[in-house]
């Protein structure tokens, strides 16, 4: 909207392990994709050491969802998985999933090779996820245009502008409050100049959608910086983490992060 992200699409939830909704999963979670190349398949378990909310934390691309006792398991169409309760301490579940990301060795050959996929979900893809509001300045479809500009294929461009936005932005975590009547991202690109995770994936979804890409906003968690024990990690809200994801013609889906590299702190509370 300018000021905020809503979610127009996911008020409804449907029953993880219904046959009925065994389709529906299928298209949410992505099953098919990529239609080439899928990497093998891994697998995660989850153990919540404190009270939370009803969402069920995962890595994108599903493949299959193990919960504990008295969680029964729920999805909606943007692909967030929830229970139906709140989560407590000592809930678990476990998680295989398809770990794909954008600085993955051979995305890049994997993106070309599959540009002329057919890909039934590509169309409705660019449809939803590359609207904007109609108040934003010139001077950001400038940027866009300007950081693309010798860009041949959508891969070419959505890396050229997650570039842009690393290499022309600082990262802090103290920031000021944008003028009400100012379009956050415009106010991010053009006059802040600096801000933290969730400035620079607003700014990349913003900007991808002006270069023609299907984007997303996505808030999680992110493991980058947390020191593993014997392959674990404990998360707490200091991993909340904001990055955009990108749809791809024959891959679906894939996330971009634009934030600086080893800057990656973020707000749990954040403006958008």
């Amino acid at each position: 909207t300018g000021a905020a992200w809503y979610d127009s699409i996911s008020t409804r939830r449907y029953y993880w392990n219904s046959a009925l909704q065994r389709k529906l999963r299928d298209q949410v979670v992505q099953s098919g994709y990529p239609l080439s190349g899928a990497p093998a398949e891994q697998r995660l378990h989850v153990d919540f050491l404190s009270a939370g909310a009803s969402t069920l934390f995962t890595p994108q691309r599903v493949r299959e969802l193990q919960c504990g006792e008295r969680m029964t398991p729920y999805f909606n169409l943007g692909s967030e998985l929830f229970i139906t309760r709140s989560l407590k301490s000592g809930d678990s579940y476990d998680v295989t999933y398809l770990s794909m990301q954008a600085t993955d060795a051979g995305m890049a050959a994997l993106a070309e090779s599959l540009a002329e996929a057919e890909d039934p979900g590509y169309q409705e893809a660019v449809d939803r996820y590359t609207s904007l509001p109609g108040h934003i300045q010139q001077e950001v479809y400038d940027i866009a245009a300007a950081a693309t500009a010798n860009c041949v294929t959508p891969w070419q461009r959505a890396t050229a502008l997650r570039s842009y936005l690393k290499q022309n932005y600082r990262y802090t975590l103290d920031v000021q409050t944008p003028p009400a009547d100012v379009d956050f991202v415009a106010w991010f690109l053009l006059a802040e100049k600096e801000g933290y995770c969730t400035y620079f994936a607003s700014a990349l979804t913003v900007l991808c959608r002006m270069a023609g890409l299907p984007a997303r906003y996505v808030e999680g968690y992110l493991t980058t910086g947390v020191e593993a024990e014997d392959n674990w990690y404990q998360l707490t809200g200091a991993n909340a983490h904001a990055w955009a994801e990108l749809y791809f013609d024959g891959i679906g889906w894939i996330p971009f992060d634009a934030t600086p590299i080893g800057q990656t702190e973020a707000r749990v509370s954040t403006p958008v």
